[in-house]
């Protein structure tokens, strides 16, 4: 299970940069508009229920490949649905062409629903305030002495998260503002899974028909609620268990003789799958194929592979991973074709290379 505890305290902070970051310019909305005009009104299309524009999630290709923004589209709406339909054009102007399947990386991950319009914030999340960590029981302070908010999905409950077809708790929040770091951009109910899924997961997330708890749901900023036809499901998917990298990298020379070598996968891994029967799957060996006593240690995604002895001197290792570790969500497990692969081939320096 993920440790929910420092997770918690990840997404709490971000969504408190987010409530404070947009508080200021929707404080000068409201002068702006003058007093005998409704606050806060939609600048976008207010017209009817709120609409779903797009369905966004984390995607592990581009989340491995460094790429900003690390999102990918799996629902867009057509140009004769909605007329915010180019927020489904990417940033180099390009059509944006979703599919209903996206890997999202099994860590972490979550899905970003867009709407067409400002969402009742009272109904769509809960605000709460966050507690100062280094004084329990009392409210963290911002810089001008005021209990720091943030907004909370737990008890508003407006989506179903299914994977699997089995519930998984989550939690997360909405963002007025949308997220302009990715594509589309638009005011945003974000939501991320409270606990590891299994990797490989077919995965849906469905806005709730109504209220859910009492005062709770997605509306706009008129009342109206969602449009019964906006509601999904919309489907993704976790992605399988890859790896993600590998110390030292291939073909590395010189490496320092108590160097310990270390697998990182894309999910956090079972320690129990890192053998079979007295078989172990990750194992280091000489280029000639004999094998070096190790101890493996499982820390989260990564597995060290810590050799016994140091390694001897200007020679030539390999580290093996064999199909079958699996991730603590009791995933299929990995598959590596042939059943078994050389991560990395790597050199030794001479005897004195040690750190």
């Amino acid at each position: 299970m993920r440790n929910a505890g420092a997770n918690q305290v990840a997404i709490e902070a971000a969504r408190s940069v987010v409530i404070r970051a947009t508080l200021p310019m929707l404080m000068m909305a409201v002068a702006a508009a003058g007093c005998e005009q409704d606050p806060l009104a939609s600048e976008l299309d207010s017209d009817g229920p709120p609409r779903v524009t797009a369905v966004a999630a984390l995607s592990e290709a581009l989340v491995a490949g460094g790429a900003s923004p690390a999102e990918a589209t799996v629902y867009c709406g057509s140009a004769e649905d909605d007329k915010l339909s180019v927020i489904c054009v990417g940033q180099d102007g390009a059509a944006i062409s979703p599919g209903p399947v996206a890997d999202v990386p099994p860590i972490d991950w979550y899905v970003r629903l867009v709407f067409n319009e400002l969402l009742d914030a009272d109904r769509a999340e809960e605000l709460v305030v966050v507690s100062d960590p280094a004084n329990p029981g009392e409210p963290l302070r911002d810089q001008y002495g005021d209990a720091v908010t943030r907004g909370t999905l737990e008890r508003s409950q407006p989506v179903t998260l299914t994977c699997n077809g089995a519930a998984v708790a989550y939690d997360g929040f909405y963002n007025p503002s949308g997220n302009h770091l990715s594509t589309p951009p638009g005011p945003s109910l974000v939501v991320q899974a409270l606990s590891d899924v299994a990797t490989g997961s077919e995965c849906e997330v469905a806005i709730r028909r109504g209220e859910t708890n009492p005062g709770f749901g997605v509306f706009d900023k008129s009342g109206n609620p969602i449009d019964p036809a906006q509601r999904g499901p919309f489907s993704f998917r976790i992605a399988p268990m890859a790896i993600a990298s590998v110390t030292p990298p291939d073909e590395s020379e010189g490496v320092a003789l108590d160097v310990v070598p270390a697998v990182t996968f894309n999910a956090r891994v079972e320690v129990d799958s890192l053998n079979e029967s007295d078989d172990p799957r990750i194992v280091l060996r000489t280029a000639d194929g004999a094998a070096v006593a190790v101890v493996l240690d499982v820390q989260g995604a990564t597995v060290t592979v810590e050799p016994v002895d140091a390694l001897a001197p200007e020679t030539s290792y390999e580290l093996v991973v064999n199909s079958g570790v699996s991730d603590v969500a009791g995933g299929p497990g990995l598959a590596v074709e042939g059943d078994s692969a050389v991560v990395s081939t790597f050199t030794t320096g001479p005897a004195d290379s040690g750190s």
